[in-house]
Order: structure tokens, then C-alpha cells, then sequence
């Protein structure tokens, strides 16, 4: 099976930085400052053209879930537009490790194996800080 890589021409906000891991398709970013007590890490998984029924999990290298990527409802998806749309993940605590987060994205579609995901399916990841109260 051939693995696909997966290669991103974007603009990382906060100054967050991707590095792809190709043996395991590990995507690693790197957080600009550290978070502070009174805010939580989010990931913003800016996307264009899913084939219809196709989803992208984003999880850990481990697999733990973090959220699923559904372009139902994103705008264009009924005209079949390339409109790109942005998904918004919270990540656990734990999936900060130092300065940085690493994230594995799959694309499942129907009646096919998970793949890692075309640069067409996926525009940019981005991190962001989200304020929180305790």
C-alpha cells in the first residue's frame, strides 16, 4: 500500500510551525508561548473538496479521538463548491507535550481504507488560543 504524505502550503497563525512525520503520518506544531492557566488549545482544520460521505479524524499518534471533520452543512458543499470551510477542535491538556502538539489526520470514506489526506482536502491547521474561567 502506498502511504501518502501529507503536504500543506499554509500560513501558520500564532507562529505555529507544522513538521510531517512521513513513516507515520505525524503532524507535529509547534506552539509560539506557552499556555497559560486561563486558556485551552484549540485546532482549526481548514478544509476544500471531501468526496461525499468522506470525514477526517484528527487524533493522537496513540488514536485517541479528538474530533471528526464533516463537510455536511459547510458552504458550497450543497453546489458541490471547492468553498473551503474551518472546523474547530478542542484539544485535551495532555495532548501538549512541551511546546508542541502532535496530531495524526485520517480520512475515512466509504467502502475504502483510511488515508492520509490529498493538500486539496486540507488547506491549513492552525492553533489557537482559546480563553476559558476556571
Amino acid at each position: 500500500m502506498v502511504i501518502a504524505v501529507l503536504l500543506f502550503s499554509a500560513i501558520w497563525e500564532n507562529n505555529a510551525s507544522a513538521q510531517i512525520g512521513a513513516q507515520q503520518g505525524v503532524i507535529e506544531l509547534t506552539l509560539p508561548r506557552p499556555v497559560s492557566s486561563n486558556e485551552r488549545v484549540w485546532v482549526e482544520v481548514r478544509t476544500r473538496t471531501l468526496s461525499e460521505g468522506a470525514e477526517i479524524r484528527v487524533t493522537a499518534p496513540d488514536g485517541t479521538l479528538f474530533g471528526t471533520v464533516s463537510p455536511y452543512g459547510a458552504p458550497g458543499t450543497l453546489h458541490h463548491e471547492a468553498a473551503a470551510a474551518t472546523y474547530t477542535i478542542p484539544l485535551p491538556r495532555n495532548a501538549i507535550v512541551g511546546d508542541h502538539v502532535a496530531l495524526c489526520l485520517k480520512v475515512d470514506e466509504p467502502g475504502k481504507p483510511p488515508r492520509a489526506p490529498w493538500p486539496v482536502e486540507v488547506e491549513s491547521l492552525n492553533l489557537v488560543y482559546v480563553p476559558v474561567s476556571n
